[in-house]
């Protein structure tokens, strides 16, 4: 490869990740699970496809919409993505309100599939304590068979330490929950990811670059990260899909 040429391959303000924000990154690890017909974090199944700031086509979160195809079945995994987050209600807490509003809209939809689909954020900062809180919350909706068994976990000799009872009571008048059942199956639907590691440097962008390598012939002067400087790019632009053909 001539000079001239390895410089138009690397000589982007792409490269590095210039000017991306973290939803951009975000988007970049579920495109490179789009391109590798891959699973990805938030739900089951393989990914099929990805789409970003769909506002304006009728789904309330709006920063990140990918759908995965698990033993037969469509699923919708529809995300908001923030560099940092905090789990509470307080008042002045405005995304993570945001957050529980738009999930709470978003399972009102005529095209949500309270069986399949679910909502939630990705998140790179984020408290660990409060984290691990909610998503026993989570986990615990997932595995109860009956609004009986996970009321069980909250009874005064359940299981139930008191910070998950604390962060459900303080959560409860956000999620617009109209019954037990309702509240279960809220945080049933309900994904809250961590992903960081997807900077220059990271764990997980080494990790992305790695399988992106695979899907270059000849990866020479840095065409992988190309790749996913690339995919980060595509977050950039309103209302951009794309499908695994």
């Amino acid at each position: 490869m001539s000079k001239e040429k390895r410089g138009q391959a690397t000589s982007t303000e792409l490269t590095g990740g210039k000017g991306f924000t973290y939803e951009d990154t975000v988007v970049a690890y579920y495109l490179t699970a789009l391109l590798r017909e891959e699973h990805a974090a938030g739900l089951n199944g393989v990914v099929k496809t990805v789409a970003v700031q769909q506002g304006g086509h009728g789904h309330p979160m709006d920063d990140i919409i990918v759908e995965f195809y698990d033993d037969g079945s469509r699923r919708t995994l529809n995300l908001q993505a923030k560099s940092k987050i905090q789990i509470s209600a307080a008042i002045t807490n405005n995304d993570f309100r945001d957050i529980l509003s738009r999930s709470v809209t978003t399972r009102m939809t005529n095209d949500f599939n309270v069986d399949l689909d679910a909502y939630g954020f990705v998140a790179e900062n984020i408290a660990i304590g409060r984290f691990r809180t909610l998503n026993r919350l989570i986990d615990w909706a997932k595995s109860s068979p009956s609004i009986e068994d996970f009321a069980r976990r909250f009874a005064p000799d359940g299981a139930t330490a008191a910070a998950e009872r604390s962060l459900r009571d303080e959560l409860a008048p956000l999620i617009g929950a109209q019954s037990p059942e309702d509240e279960r199956r809220f945080y049933a639907q309900f994904v809250a990811l961590n992903l960081n590691g997807l900077t220059e440097g990271g764990i997980l962008r080494a990790e992305v670059l790695n399988r992106l390598q695979e899907l270059v012939a000849a990866n020479e002067d840095g065409l992988d990260l190309l790749l996913f400087d690339r995919n980060s790019a595509f977050g950039v632009g309103p209302s951009q899909h794309t499908d695994m053909i």
